[in-house]
């Protein structure tokens, strides 16, 4: 039950990530069209601490979702989730403040 939440939770947050660096990209461009071109989602991922911050997000969380459904239950799982989800709380923070 606990795992089925915690999967839920970090398929939500790979989804949110990524939602966000294409959001920083629109507002950045000031136009829908020229923030969903590859040039401009490439610089929010190179050169906005928040876009950085988001791909951090985005492969932890993808990271912790693999982690849930490839490895058995027990301590080893339990010890890499953790892991993983203190990497999302840094990340979550962001390194722009």
């Amino acid at each position: 039950m606990r795992a089925g939440i915690l999967l839920g939770a970090a398929l939500l947050l790979t989804i949110a990530s990524l939602l966000q660096i294409v959001a920083q990209s629109v507002l950045l461009s000031a136009s829908v069209t020229e923030g969903l071109k590859f040039e401009t989602l490439s610089s929010v991922v190179s050169y906005v601490p928040q876009g950085k911050a988001a791909v951090v997000r985005a492969a932890a969380a993808l990271a912790t979702v693999l982690v849930l459904l490839v490895l058995p239950s027990g301590r080893a799982r339990f010890l890499i989730a953790a892991a993983l989800g203190a990497l999302l709380r840094l990340a979550l923070r962001g390194w722009a403040t």
